[in-house]
């Protein structure tokens, strides 16, 4: 009993940190239908949808798991941590599967991306947390680092099976949602709870209430949001300048962004030693790779650049994500990382949903009719430096004066990161 009283976690072996690992693979399960949507639209064309119905089918789940994510937060105060995980399990699960085996009906197809959506929202969060609440150290910052990799490779994977599936019939690739039983047996049999471990938090005491999300908190949700809402241009528009500047046909934009995906397992896989060595200024300095990488691009409009860029946009976006993530997990009490860790990942999904009207700025700054499509860009990179900047000033400047992230991390007791800052991870 002296160890749980320390605040030390168990160590857990191999099957089990594939089992939490696994929880990570089931969000790109949505990856799946995503090669699907051709053949949908030749299906229902004849019934008067278009494709911008089709595309419905996939940002459908992106909006319902900002309201998902909300609704972790009670749900926590109420049930186990692996109970809601089994729900969300049910609901990826059941509403993915469910268009492959159910009526021919677009509105029946929208109401299970709904129920998909909800299960979807959950596991984004419940990913990370169970590794912020499961590990501790250097092995939770592996554990991170292997999070982002697994899913790389998994959404790899996954779209080429449903694209296989897609080609023989629409509504197999639904049904390809049957390679999620392993997973989810392996989570059954092996995640532990995190919800046990709670009894032997030195933050909880005995009548406390639950955790509240602080300031700190806040503080990198919206920077993450913000960030989001802008460096996603790289994404977006990248498929839309390779074929309007004549770089190339779809197969090459296939592989400039799969130079994107090496890039981030690349930098997923060698997240601790990034972090040994940037210290806590990991996330300053992925902003600024972010940020440098988009002034770039439409400056050097050539494919060479523009695979070479991908592969190092790809490498920041592997190590930024699982810093983010572990940031906004330490800003306080451990007992309000959950509750944490869902509003961050609801404010990257409303990021992303916003991001479309956010770079309707280009028209305002008069930068569409010189540029083109890589008016975006022109006007993301400099602000992505700007944020980086700001960054940098407020790890070096502000925090060890003005942030509360010393006191709450002795009060958890981990005296060892007494040192780091809001942006550490």
């Amino acid at each position: 009993m002296s160890e749980p009283k320390t605040g030390k976690k168990p160590h857990y072996g191999a099957a089990v940190k594939a089992a939490v690992l696994s929880i990570m693979l089931l969000q790109y399960l949505q990856a799946l239908t995503s090669p699907a949507a051709g053949a949908i639209l030749k299906h229902f064309e004849q019934f008067g949808y278009t494709s911008l119905d089709i595309k419905q089918i996939q940002t459908i789940p992106t909006l319902v798991m900002i309201f998902a994510c909300m609704a972790i937060i009670p749900m926590a105060n109420k049930l186990r941590k692996k109970t809601i995980l089994n729900i969300a399990m049910a609901l990826i699960f059941f509403g993915g599967i469910a268009p492959g085996i159910g009526p021919d009906s677009m509105m029946f197809i929208y109401a299970c991306r709904v129920v998909f959506g909800c299960g979807y929202g959950m596991i984004y969060a419940l990913a990370s947390s169970f590794i912020v609440d499961l590990f501790d150290g250097s092995e939770q910052k592996q554990m991170m680092g292997w999070k982002t990799a697994a899913g790389s490779i998994g959404g790899i994977i996954f779209q080429t099976v449903g694209g296989f599936l897609a080609a023989m019939y629409w509504k197999y690739a639904f049904l390809g949602f049957l390679v999620a039983l392993p997973f989810i047996l392996l989570i059954l049999w092996k995640c532990p709870d995190p919800s046990e471990l709670e009894e032997f938090n030195p933050a909880k005491e005995a009548g406390q209430p639950k955790a509240k999300v602080e300031k700190g908190h806040w503080f990198v949700i919206v920077l993450a949001a913000l960030n989001v809402m802008i460096f996603s241009s790289f994404m977006i528009n990248m498929p839309i300048v390779i074929m309007t500047e004549g770089l190339g046909t779809p197969n090459t934009i296939a592989l400039v962004m799969n130079l994107f995906t090496v890039g981030i397992f690349l930098g997923s896989f060698t997240y601790g030693w990034t972090t040994k060595l940037l210290k806590r200024f990991d996330i300053p300095f992925t902003i600024l790779v972010y940020g440098i990488v988009l002034v770039i691009l439409p400056r050097f409009v050539t494919l060479p650049v523009y695979m070479i860029c991908a592969l190092i946009f790809g490498w920041a976006f592997g190590a930024y994500n699982p810093s983010l993530v572990l940031a906004v997990s330490r800003q306080g009490s451990a007992l309000a990382a959950t509750a944490a860790i869902a509003f961050f990942v609801a404010g990257q999904g409303l990021g992303q949903f916003i991001q479309p009207y956010f770079m309707l700025l280009t028209g305002v700054f008069g930068l569409n009719e010189p540029w083109g499509e890589l008016a975006p860009w022109v006007m993301a990179g400099p602000m992505l430096i700007a944020i980086s900047i700001c960054s940098f000033i407020w790890v070096v400047k502000i925090t060890n004066r003005k942030f509360p992230y010393e006191g709450n991390v002795k009060a958890v007791g981990k005296a060892d990161q007494t040192m780091e800052s809001p942006l550490d991870s």
